[in-house]
């Protein structure tokens, strides 16, 4: 598929929110922990012949299931239908060992995975007498780290189902639910390297204030949108890594509570490849060409003020704020930063646009590299709320 998942979910979500009443605003919004297991496991079990006099493979497999942990924030439309976002810790368990002739294996070694879950799902509720069945449905993202193995990948995109129950005890909803993902084909670079099982079903429960009695603040606006644009700097220094800078399409989604006085507070969730490729000369005239391109998430939280102007309908705004990312592959990448922005807001009827240039001055790398990412990083985004 030539569009990216992430790219495509930008465009639903700014598609699907021009239908959603202005009543949706009246509800709540639920914050909440989630936690549970995996029933399968990360990753598949495979051995791969190794020619040698004492062992004849190396073994991947997963030693126990997955514990998992996180956060939810979800929004309800109507008294059936709502939209939860999920942010969930989950650890791989993969294991490594040599086989030797007589089938005994050698030199066990553990190789956790790291992974971070972020499932955006769409929600429907029954009524059941007490309990409210529900069914969920919605694409899922995921970010990996401490990647000890050579071309160790995790696919980063899958589509995500599930089915559970709600139960309202005194104000606090729990709710029991079990979900199956498809994630598609991991990005392995190189055999042999494990891969991970690609249908993964885990039992979960979900634990927050229930929207209808918890007397959760009731926010004067809370605005959902999409966020698409480009970065206008390269990834990496030219000069430095021999690396030619390719454009790179971001897109993601964002969360806004409006506050008094033209202020309000915003969450974002953005997808950002990094990507350069470039040449290099070897003996004999060949010439050897790589492309790289890592996947990597941020979620800039930040204050926004609207200056008390318009012009022609249009109104500028500033913002700025700390920014966190899950940086996959860059291992020696910071993971904090600090970013403004500046733009101008449209509204259309109920929909606001709103381009933006934002710039972001990310931390020191974690170890000294001869080749790294740019801390100063400059791009062009347009977001679409409502």
């Amino acid at each position: 598929m030539s569009v990216r998942p992430a790219v495509l979910l930008a465009i639903i979500l700014a598609a699907g929110m021009v239908d959603v009443p202005q009543a949706a605003f009246g509800q709540s919004l639920s914050i909440g922990l989630v936690g549970g297991a995996a029933v399968t496991d990360g990753f598949r079990t495979q051995t791969v012949p190794v020619s040698g006099n004492y062992f004849i493979g190396m073994r991947f497999f997963s030693t126990s299931k997955d514990y998992i942990a996180g956060a939810s924030i979800e929004m309800h439309f109507t008294p059936h239908w709502s939209i939860e976002a999920d942010g969930m810790f989950r650890e791989l368990h993969l294991t490594w060992a040599a086989v030797q002739p007589d089938g005994a294996l050698n030199s066990v070694s553990p190789a956790p995975v790291v992974t971070w879950e972020f499932p955006v799902l769409a929600k429907y509720r029954f009524r059941l007498g007490n309990f409210r069945p529900f069914s969920e449905a919605g694409p899922s993202f995921r970010t990996a780290g401490n990647l000890n193995l050579y071309g160790t990948n995790p696919a980063h995109f899958g589509f995500t189902t599930g089915v559970g129950v709600e139960r309202n005890l005194r104000g606090l909803k729990i709710a029991p639910v079990v979900r199956y993902t498809r994630w598609t084909a991991d990005h392995v670079a190189e055999a042999p390297a494990p891969t991970s099982n690609t249908n993964q079903v885990e039992l979960l429960v979900g634990f927050s204030r229930a929207s209808e009695s918890a007397g959760l603040p009731r926010f004067r606006a809370v605005s959902l949108g999409a966020l698409v644009g480009t970065n206008l700097t390269g990834a990496y220094s030219t000069v430095a890594s021999g690396y030619t800078n390719t454009r790179s399409p971001i897109a993601g989604a964002s969360l806004e509570v409006h506050l008094p006085r033209a202020l309000s507070v915003e969450v974002d969730a953005i997808h950002r490849p990094v990507s350069a490729y470039g040449e290099a000369l070897y003996a004999g005239g060949l010439i050897g060409r790589f492309d790289n391109t890592f996947e990597t998430w941020e979620f800039p939280v930040l204050a926004k003020y609207r200056f008390p102007l318009r012009i022609r309908g249009l109104q500028p705004f500033a913002e700025a704020g700390p920014s966190f990312r899950l940086v996959g592959s860059l291992t020696d990448s910071s993971e904090y930063g600090v970013f403004a922005g500046a733009g101008i807001e449209a509204r259309l009827r109920r929909i606001r646009v709103a381009p933006v240039i934002r710039y972001t001055r990310w931390g020191p790398d974690r170890f000294t590299v001869t080749v790294s990412p740019l801390r100063n990083q400059l791009d062009l985004l347009v977001g679409v709320s409502f």
